[in-house]
């Protein structure tokens, strides 16, 4: 970790100050079609909207807020093989302890903006930055088997083997169905516990101004998948809930266990819900990724 106090650059026509703190500890990792479009920046300056300015030098995305001449994120990428991953993060607000370490809440706040903002202003993902406030009930390490990385991978093997899906619920479901795991091992009440969400999501789609019966059918499901998604075969087939044979609930579940070569797992095709699922099944997610 360093400091490279009061250091002017010249980014897109503009004198900004990089003066943030480096953490090697991020791991984003996207398509070289994904960082094409990351590539081609996103200036909102004139606007209030968002108040962001995103762009992009020597495979370097910088991020800052549009009134402000500091540098606020910025991540360095490089890529490995025929993905672009994330070698060292910072954020201009870092906070260190004694000994020069950032805390697990520091790392996932920091992250999870820079995760939002790539994602909501380059790839027009749902919107998650009205729900950073869910963060501090969030124990998992989002740079975690369960963090970032699963999230992308979940999104990218719902869409190959449903191209129709709803994506907003397929983003939701990705990024909240492991959001509030106590660890990374056996937590069979994670599911449950990401209900939380559903009341600050249900403002965001209400913002979107979709008619009430269909903001209500996404939450069922939402619900529904989060509470489920970790059943085994004999506990999925004793519902009685008739969503569990809805094809979007089954397709978001599929989309998570096909993950599994994470950590390492091929899934039992009698875990999978889908033909499509069971198609795929042993693929890597480099082979799912569109």
């Amino acid at each position: 970790m360093h400091k490279d106090k009061n250091k002017t650059i010249r980014l897109g026509g503009l004198d900004v100050i990089d003066e943030a703190t480096y953490e090697m500890d991020s791991r984003f990792v996207f398509s070289e079609e994904e960082f094409k479009k990351i590539q081609q920046g996103y200036d909102r300056r004139p606007s209030m909207d968002y108040r962001w300015y995103i762009t992009t030098e020597n495979d370097c995305v910088y991020i800052l807020r549009s009134w402000n001449p500091f540098i606020v994120f910025k991540t360095q990428f490089e890529k490995a093989g025929d993905i672009y991953v994330s070698k060292e993060s910072l954020s201009q607000f870092e906070v260190t302890t004694e000994d020069n370490r950032v805390s697990i809440s520091k790392q996932n706040y920091r992250n999870f903006w820079i995760y939002s903002l790539i994602t909501q202003l380059i790839f027009n993902e749902p919107e998650l930055m009205s729900l950073d406030s869910l963060l501090y009930k969030a124990a998992v390490d989002f740079n975690g088997v369960h963090g970032f990385a699963h999230w992308r991978a979940i999104y990218r093997n719902g869409i190959k083997l449903f191209p129709e899906i709803d994506k907003t619920l397929l983003f939701y479901f990705s990024v909240f169905h492991d959001f509030f795991r106590n660890n990374d091992f056996s937590d069979k009440a994670h599911g449950k516990r990401a209900l939380v969400a559903l009341p600050l999501i249900k403002e965001n789609l209400k913002m979107k101004g979709k008619d009430k019966s269909k903001i209500q059918e996404q939450l069922d499901i939402l619900a529904f998948t989060f509470e489920h998604h970790d059943d085994n075969p004999e506990e999925y087939n004793a519902i009685e809930n008739p969503l569990k044979d809805n094809t979007t609930v089954r397709i978001l579940i599929d989309a998570d266990r096909l993950d599994l070569g994470r950590v390492g797992i091929t899934p039992l095709s009698e875990y999978l819900l889908t033909e499509q699922g069971k198609e795929y099944n042993g693929r890597s997610v480099q082979g799912m990724s569109f």
